[in-house]
């Protein structure tokens, strides 16, 4: 029998031990949403524009749900309102729009305002550093997500792994239904590239990062690949959106 209850929230994020348990989760629910953003380097400015930035999209999901909760998907970084990171920013829509939180992350503790986890096999990549000696030094470091040679990795493999990204059956929609992308560094942008490469729907609110000097730029660097991404327009079977907002 399942340790878990689909759809029931708890005072205890649910532990989801296998894959199978984690899409008999997903496949419980009307819809499914994926979230990307900033981690705890970059944080956000202001969580509640983030959040007024992608309102339109958000009570749409509720009015077709019917009343009934929907699922976000992220990675799992722990909610902090004094740092607001993706974290703070998934709880305080969970609050707000009736959905159930799933963090699927590659490694960590789970933050106790998710209502399910799935901790994924960890994957690691060669890395060299200088030591004092000036010498090099070669190390192993967790893939938290993103690609490599456009071949999802980390927790990525699964958010964004074929078994949601793909019709599982001929005349069905795939269950991920789109990737808001609010704001992000090297692996959001690694993620918003392959899901475009991949056709999966993407909507992007551009998001001021609460400290710019991380990136070097008020929007990040994802915000730079958008805004080239749109002047080429949408090739056909290639479906996104985008929320440009005032910026």
């Amino acid at each position: 029998m399942s340790s878990y209850s689909p759809q029931v929230p708890t005072a205890v994020s649910q532990r989801l031990g296998t894959e199978e348990e984690m899409m008999t989760l997903v496949q419980s629910f009307p819809e499914v949403h994926l979230f990307l953003g900033y981690g705890a380097k970059a944080q956000y400015a202001d969580v509640t524009e983030v959040l007024q930035g992608m309102e339109k999209q958000l009570l749409a999901v509720q009015e077709r749900c019917a009343g009934k909760p929907w699922l976000a998907i992220y990675g799992g970084d722990i909610s902090n309102e004094a740092a607001p990171d993706l974290g703070w920013l998934m709880a305080s829509l969970r609050r707000k729009y009736n959905a159930r939180l799933l963090a699927i992350q590659s490694a960590g503790t789970p933050d106790t305002t998710t209502d399910y986890h799935f901790i994924c096999d960890e994957q690691y990549e060669e890395v060299q550093s200088a030591d004092a000696a000036g010498g090099v030094v070669t190390g192993r470091e967790v893939l938290y997500g993103g690609t490599r040679h456009g071949v999802a990795v980390g927790g990525t493999r699964y958010y964004m792994g074929a078994k949601l990204i793909k019709a599982i059956a001929p005349a069905t929609k795939p269950i991920l239904g789109t990737v808001f992308v609010a704001g992000g560094g090297g692996v959001a942008k690694q993620e918003i590239v392959y899901a475009d490469e991949q056709a999966v729907p993407w909507v992007y609110i551009p998001s001021r990062a609460g400290v710019p000097a991380v990136y070097g730029s008020t929007f990040g660097p994802v915000h730079d690949w958008v805004k080239a991404r749109l002047e080429l327009g949408a090739p056909e079977g290639k479906p996104y959106a985008c929320v440009t907002g005032n910026h």
